[in-house]
């Protein structure tokens, strides 16, 4: 169930492994969601989830509120209250800090887009706000350097004032490592990698500890492992891809053909997470056929990805009242079967202002 347990002053802290499966209500089915937490929840006990927005806000963990918070990343001044923060490829980055009142705990959950806004430097500084000393960070799985595969243009736009940030794939092209930056954003001196045994921790400062057990900041999601610098489930979704784009260069040299078709990976029923993968390993054109599903989706993945978001295909049909939202995320819709379909189609980009 765990990728790694680890405890600091009292301080329970994890990392959830891929046999937990997906616990987040917003991607796939939100029953299996509900599930997984219930299952997850009787090893550690009752969690607190945020509604993530690849934001830099920090929420207060012991203000009341009546839904989870938008944010991502919380405090809590008491270690009270046990954070969970749901990453797919971002950091989980888990923090401890000796507090007048006992442990400062924190959660955070740094993507690109939180990391660049200064998501974990917000959250050292409102735990120092809360007098919090002696904070110790742990930088939970995601994508690493030698994966995270991004254009040279953003290469050249994020990482030229952030050291660490500038990467490149085992293929050699541009990329990311937001591991690697990340302990800078910590006011750490090394980078780290805990993609491999355990997780090890980076002292941010060398003032003493006040030792006392607390809410457990526990990271939820299915990291899965990077043992050599790919995951499991990218692993086989590459392995997918290559052998579908090798049956079509057959079929193209058996019919005479100099030009093959577009390849449209349908990913109906699986997570964003896999989506986002999907095109991480080249795969542009992205085919769904459920109006609710796809737009959830697509929404996810545009966060994810930003500029390099795929082209999004309607495949399945198209019910009349389901035409306007279609429109607004799709690039191509392929069931237009009825000439009433056609008006709101057409309105559908025009309200949405995307095209």
């Amino acid at each position: 169930m765990f990728y790694w347990r680890g405890e600091h002053e009292g301080v329970q802290l994890g990392f959830t492994s891929a046999e937990v499966s997906n616990l987040a209500a917003h991607v796939g089915s939100a029953d299996a969601a509900r599930r997984n937490r219930v299952a997850l929840e009787r090893v550690t006990g009752s969690l607190r989830f945020l509604n993530q927005t690849h934001s830099a806000d920090v929420h207060d963990a012991l203000e009341p509120t009546d839904s989870p918070p938008s944010g991502d990343a919380w405090v809590c001044e008491d270690g009270s209250v046990s954070l969970a923060v749901a990453v797919a490829d971002c950091l989980p980055v888990l923090l401890v800090g000796g507090g007048p009142r006992g442990p400062v705990t924190a959660a955070a959950h740094a993507g690109r887009s939180g990391l660049m806004a200064g998501v974990l430097e917000n959250t050292v500084r409102a735990m120092r706000q809360r007098r919090a000393q002696s904070i110790r960070a742990w930088i939970g799985p995601g994508a690493c350097g030698s994966c995270y595969e991004v254009p040279q243009e953003m290469v050249n736009d994020l990482a030229s004032h952030r050291p660490g940030l500038a990467s490149l794939t085992r293929w050699g092209t541009p990329a990311l490592d937001l591991r690697a930056h990340a302990p800078h954003s910590l006011r750490s001196s090394q980078s780290m990698c805990t993609m491999w045994e355990g997780a090890p921790s980076k002292r941010l400062d060398s003032s003493p500890t006040a030792p006392r057990r607390a809410g457990a900041p526990l990271r939820a999601g299915s990291p899965g492992s990077c043992g050599s610098h790919e995951r499991p489930r990218s692993q086989e979704l590459s392995k997918g891809l290559a052998a579908v784009n090798r049956r079509i260069d057959a079929a193209v040299a058996s019919a005479g053909r100099s030009v093959a078709p577009e390849l449209i990976v349908v990913t109906k029923y699986f997570p964003a997470e896999d989506a986002v993968r999907l095109v991480r390993l080249g795969a542009a054109q992205l085919g769904e056929n459920k109006d609710q599903e796809a737009a959830a989706k697509a929404k996810q993945v545009a966060e994810q990805l930003e500029n390099e978001s795929p082209r999004w295909h309607f495949i399945g049909q198209l019910q009349s009242n389901k035409a306007k939202s279609v429109a607004r995320y799709a690039h191509a819709v392929h069931s237009v079967d009825r000439g009433k379909l056609v008006a709101p189609l057409s309105r559908g980009p025009g309200r949405a202002g995307e095209r």
